[in-house]
């Protein structure tokens, strides 16, 4: 009886091995065909924006020369986009498979590499730039006044009520 255990053990361990291999393998596949490094890529450099504009506040004033300052804008940014870039490539390497292994199927992994690969999955990588650019336009000018109104309004009730 033990020698079958055993037995049952040495045959379907390493096919247990090889099934997860080969999701792994598919999940870095999907990665590849969904662009995902330019993807990332993208909204980090969309957040390198922000952060020179953070960099250039903190070091404004009197105290700073407009030579120097420029000079600490540039190191600066230079020593984030090396950051970032080793960001990216871990998160791409590292993260974003273990997070697709949590929470798809490796059937699932597959339906998606089919789909990008589809000229309807390789035009939505294509827009999806594109379309994120709209929607954050659609948000900002359509929805966030709105928004602001009705956050106002509210603070000015709770104000009021405060003071009763």
């Amino acid at each position: 009886m033990k020698k079958l255990a055993i037995l049952a053990i040495v045959i379907i361990l390493p096919l247990v091995v090889t099934m997860a291999q080969d999701k792994s393998g598919d999940i870095r596949r999907l990665m590849a065909v969904m662009q995902m490094d330019k993807t990332v890529d993208n909204m980090m450099n969309s957040m390198q924006n922000a952060m020179k504009q953070q960099a250039t506040m903190q070091i404004q004033g009197d105290s700073a020369k407009e030579k120097s300052r420029e000079e600490i804008i540039e190191k600066s940014m230079d020593f984030i986009m090396t950051e970032m870039t080793a960001i990216t490539k871990k998160m791409i390497d590292e993260d974003l498979p273990t997070v697709y292994e949590k929470f798809f199927t490796h059937g699932e992994i597959k339906d998606l590499i089919q789909f990008y690969e589809s000229p309807t999955g390789k035009k939505l990588l294509e827009i999806t730039p594109e379309m994120s650019v709209e929607i954050m336009s659609l948000l900002t000018t359509k929805y966030m006044p709105t928004l602001n109104q009705k956050m106002k309004e509210l603070m000015s009730e709770l104000t009021l009520g405060s003071k009763q």
